[in-house]
């Protein structure tokens, strides 16, 4: 391998889950802060309202509410996008952490995976090269055009080996 490597969409959820987590607790503090803010700001405002014996003019706290409520439905986006990257199920509902947990070990399991596919796919090669290399040996009567069994094994194992020394000089 070169070093630059693509990843695949099951490699890539751990990261969109560990992203969508991130940005979900971001939003839920900032909702939280705009929270606060909103109540703090239409307090004061009711208190100078009863104090100048004015009507309260709530515009601007309407503002900072529906910023809220957006922020609120963008948690909530992100949340359905976190559990949709699981196979769904109560114990992941509202729980992120559960769900970026579940995603990673998806990964690992597939990594794992393709690491044992690799291997057995060397150990193939391999072994068709030392098996052309035994049959050459004891068949006295190869031929690349014969069309036996140990002939056919001969030639799959000597491609092999070619593959192989291909491989090394590239």
């Amino acid at each position: 391998m070169n070093g630059i490597e693509e990843q695949c969409d099951c490699c890539r959820w751990p990261d969109d889950a560990q992203q969508a987590q991130a940005r979900i607790a971001a939003l839920e503090a900032e909702v939280s802060r705009e929270h606060e803010a909103a109540c703090a700001l239409t307090s004061v405002i009711m208190e100078i309202g009863e104090i100048l014996g004015a009507d309260v003019d709530t515009a601007e706290c309407a503002g900072t509410v529906k910023a809220a409520k957006r922020i609120e439905a963008e948690v909530e986006r992100l949340q359905r996008h976190l559990e949709s990257l699981t196979p769904g199920g109560s114990e992941f509902h509202n729980n992120p952490a559960r769900c970026v947990l579940w995603s990673t070990q998806q990964r690992e399991g597939v990594i794992h995976q393709v690491k044992l596919r690799k291997a057995a796919e060397a150990e193939v090669a391999r072994l068709r090269v030392a098996l052309a290399s035994l049959l050459l040996v004891t068949h006295d009567s190869y031929s690349p055009t014969c069309g036996c069994e140990i002939c056919r094994a001969v030639e799959v194992g000597r491609a092999e080996l070619e593959r192989q020394k291909g491989a090394g000089d590239g």
